[in-house]
């Protein structure tokens, strides 16, 4: 019976490949997107990309739970959207199996032995622009492939290999690329040509660049995901690919060595949890600073008895900003890698903690500067969410950190490095790509994992599983997740339609609330200025890719701000 369930499973990828479309311009496949009403009875998978997709509903149809979806959605993003899906980033996993208790797997990244505190600065104490996002010294030691075989190695049902044999086909045979790939491959050509002139990824197919429809194929990319096949997570941290990245470090100035891939662990934390009425919700700790501070809104929401309000009232507005400010300087205060320094997470969700904080708020002034500022926002994180046919629910986000991460490829395995050192405090009162001023508790230091946005979340209802949510977006994962749950489980409305809401963003420091395009009415948006409060649009925040359980179905809600795509059944 294995053996037969194993060549069913081959027969499987195998006609599923045949549909991806890899021959040449086919268009891609059309998944069953159920935004419009309908939901998946059994199982649903919710992702980036609509192969991804089609991977984790392969791996579910065949028996496997969450997890082995997981397993199988997380390496098939790393071909189909390597903005973010990755094997050299990192992230964080929430996963309540159908038995019920929650778990939560860091696999951030970590600075190398050799890192320091003074790492990305001049002889004269002064910033390097760039060192820390564009270079060697910006990776910091991945976690993504530990991360995930650690998962399975917990969880999981179905083989290693055939989970990553789908991600393999699509990197050695090749995908159609979305238009929007297309535009945003073209935009960082120039980008990837000059920073790996030896082995430049995502050479288009004419000079003009790349076109939608046009095939992708990866070849460095899919011998590594081979040998992880085969091999497991000891080829990238003990085998062939970790001689492959510390020759490329050595050789460009960077500090991963062996000795960092080996030593690297991912870990297995207490998730934070929150009771509020029925709804119990569970997201990542520190370094996690983006859970924590959701979890806190959302506390000072119930606390304070805020009558529910459309997400565009201005008082809603008012007191949202509130909410961030306290959640956003309570960041800068605390959050660090709690392996290396207490962080006060029960005093931090406290109640009286909570009102007192909130009362004594001055909503423009943030310790310890007050100004306005500026922030960038990039949209390079990824997030999925699974629920299987056996009760379980799966929240995952990772990151390269910035759109395909550093930029940088490591010759002869294919992947791009992450340039997670930039969030670290580069220096006291220096901002990041995110526009947060940099915290000496989260000071670069060897071995340490650096403070992150990603915010992965689940939610039961009675006891039940009922919401799996997550977002990219750096800082705006903050805001993007509060508006979702806001939504869903204050005005009680369905997840899905939570896409046709204008989203904004506040976070202290620049005291600015960012919006997009068309959030505000000229009335609304003058009311708001005479609250005192500065409007600035941009592009779309968050990419949510959720799942919600609503009259014994699982109804997905695919962000339309991207390619993304549900599958189930």
């Amino acid at each position: 019976m294995p053996a037969l369930r194993l060549i069913f499973l081959s027969f499987l990828v195998g006609v599923w490949a045949a549909a991806c479309g890899t021959d040449g311009r086919r268009p891609l496949p059309t998944p069953d997107l159920l935004s419009s009403g309908t939901g998946f009875r059994q199982a649903a998978v919710v992702c980036a990309h609509p192969l991804a997709a089609k991977a984790g509903r392969l791996a579910l149809l065949f028996g496997g739970n969450a997890v082995d979806a997981a397993v199988a959605v997380h390496f098939a993003l790393a071909v189909v959207y390597p903005n973010a899906g990755n094997l050299g980033g990192g992230g964080f996993m929430m996963y309540r199996p159908a038995a019920g208790q929650v778990y939560c797997l860091d696999f951030r990244e970590v600075a190398p032995q050799a890192a320091h505190r003074t790492l990305f600065l001049d002889n004269k104490g002064r910033p390097v622009p760039g060192l820390s996002t564009e270079t060697a010294l910006a990776a910091g030691v991945p976690g993504s492939v530990a991360g995930l075989a650690e998962a399975h190695r917990r969880f999981g049902r179905l083989p290693w290999y055939w989970l990553l044999k789908p991600a393999v086909h699509l990197a050695e045979k090749g995908f159609p690329v979305t238009a929007r790939q297309a535009e945003e491959l073209n935009e960082n050509a120039p980008l990837f040509r000059e920073r790996n002139p030896k082995c430049p990824p995502f050479v288009a197919p004419r000079p003009e660049g790349w076109q939608a429809g046009d095939t992708l194929r990866q070849p460095e990319l899919a011998r590594a995901l081979l040998g992880l096949a085969q091999e497991g997570p000891s080829c990238f941290y003990t085998g062939w690919i970790a001689d492959s990245l510390e020759a490329w470090m050595r050789a460009h100035g960077g500090l991963i060595t062996r000795a960092d891939l080996q030593a690297y662990r991912p870990v297995w934390r207490r998730p934070l949890h929150v009771l509020l009425d029925t709804l119990d919700l569970w997201a990542p700790p520190p370094p996690s600073a983006g859970g924590l501070s959701v979890l806190q809104m959302l506390r000072l929401q119930s606390l304070l008895r805020w009558p529910p309000q459309s997400l565009h009232h201005p008082e809603m507005v008012w007191r949202y900003c509130h909410a961030a400010h306290l959640a956003f300087e309570d960041r800068y205060l605390y959050a660090a890698d709690p392996d290396h320094l207490p962080v006060p997470v029960e005093l931090l969700l406290d109640s009286a903690y909570l009102l007192r904080r909130y009362r004594t708020l001055e909503l423009h002034r943030f310790a310890p500067w007050p100004g306005r500022g500026s922030a960038a926002f990039h949209e390079s994180t990824t997030h999925f969410s699974i629920a299987d046919a056996e009760g379980g629910l799966l929240a995952l986000t990772t990151t390269l950190n910035d759109s395909y991460g550093s930029r940088l490829c490591v010759c002869g395995a294919g992947f791009l490095l992450n340039n997670e050192m930039d969030d670290f405090s580069v220096a006291p009162g220096v901002k990041n790509l995110y526009g947060l001023p940099g915290s000496p508790r989260n000071a670069v230091a060897p071995g340490r994992r650096m403070v992150s946005s990603m915010a992965p979340i689940l939610v039961e209802r009675r006891g039940r599983p009922f919401l799996a949510v997550g977002t990219p977006g750096g800082t705006t994962i903050v805001s993007t997740l509060y508006l979702t749950l806001y939504w869903t489980l204050v005005l009680n409305q369905p997840l899905e339609a939570f896409h046709s809401q204008k989203r904004y963003h506040y976070q202290a420091l620049p005291d600015v609330l960012f919006h997009e395009e068309g959030a505000w009415s000229d009335s609304l948006a003058g009311r708001l200025r005479t609250m005192g409060l500065v409007l600035r649009s941009r592009a779309p925040i968050g990419r949510m890719d959720g799942l919600q359980r609503r009259d014994g179905l699982w109804y997905a809600a695919p962000d339309p701000r991207g390619d993304d795509a549900a599958e189930g059944f």
